[in-house]
């Protein structure tokens, strides 16, 4: 019986110790879930304060460019342009290129007659590397030479819209094949890049055919392997008459972008 007993004092005392590690336990995983919630907390304001930066960050690249105070010493004779006229002119679009460099300005030429009275306002956009500097309410005027226009600019660009990608100018013939009637159309390439490429076509069916997915077959392409893309149309401008489409493509293409980023090392092509 003593024995008995003697067992039942240790169960006891056992019992007691393994209550009191129990308790330990619990108290450590009401720790252990304090601690944890307290970790979410800063994990959940980081995240907010990353947005917050990103939202700052975003602005001020919109505000000055990916490299800070960008302007016009940025811009190179060759690089594309664009003019935007509002007043008078219902947003009536010509694209072209720079020619030279003012003293307060750029020297443009367009593609299509502008016809202008003295100085008129204008939207300007030129496309420097990946970077789209746009200037609002600049003067244009036409220099009477040649489809040559003069631009007289006195403030910062700002920055609308950045490429992911360069993109390399090529005006190869290609055939474009609206995905959904099998409907053919011909044009001319105007520029490709890893993520998209545009082409000039004569044929107005473009002007509304924002959304629609086509396949292009490029001729004489330097990379025939990807000579046929699939594209997605996400713009036209119309250059009195000439229709310039805007297409992105379904995902980003590693042989292009490989292939331009080996051009643009050793310096042997035209990119926008």
């Amino acid at each position: 019986m003593k024995e008995v007993e003697t067992s039942n004092q240790q169960l006891v005392t056992n019992m007691e110790q393994v209550a009191s590690i129990v308790d330990i336990v619990g108290a450590c995983i009401l720790d252990s879930d304090e601690i944890s919630k307290r970790m979410l907390s800063k994990y959940e304001e980081s995240a907010i304060n990353i947005d917050n930066i990103e939202d700052v960050i975003q602005k001020l690249m919109c505000e000055l460019g990916v490299g800070g105070f960008m302007g016009l010493d940025d811009i190179v004779p060759g690089m594309k342009a664009k003019i935007i006229l509002e007043t008078g002119h219902g947003g009536m679009e010509f694209h072209g290129e720079v020619q030279s460099l003012l003293e307060a300005g750029l020297m443009l030429i367009l593609r299509g007659r502008l016809e202008l009275t003295g100085q008129t306002e204008c939207q300007l956009q030129v496309t420097v590397g990946n970077v789209l500097y746009c200037w609002k309410n600049v003067l244009i005027r036409d220099t009477k030479t040649a489809g040559t226009y003069a631009v007289e600019i006195n403030s910062r660009p700002q920055i609308q819209n950045r490429r992911k990608y360069p993109r390399m100018d090529l005006t190869n013939p290609c055939t474009i094949r609206i995905a959904e009637t099998g409907a053919v159309f011909h044009g001319k390439l105007d520029n490709i890049g890893a993520n998209g490429f545009a082409f000039v076509t004569k044929d107005a069916y473009f002007v509304q055919a924002k959304g629609k997915n086509i396949t292009i077959a490029i001729e004489n392409f330097p990379i025939p392997s990807q000579a046929e893309l699939e594209g997605h149309v996400i713009r036209c401008s119309d250059d009195d008459g000439t229709y310039i489409v805007g297409c992105q493509l379904p995902e980003d293409n590693s042989e292009i972008r490989v292939y331009i980023e080996k051009l643009l090392a050793r310096g042997e092509q035209k990119f926008c």
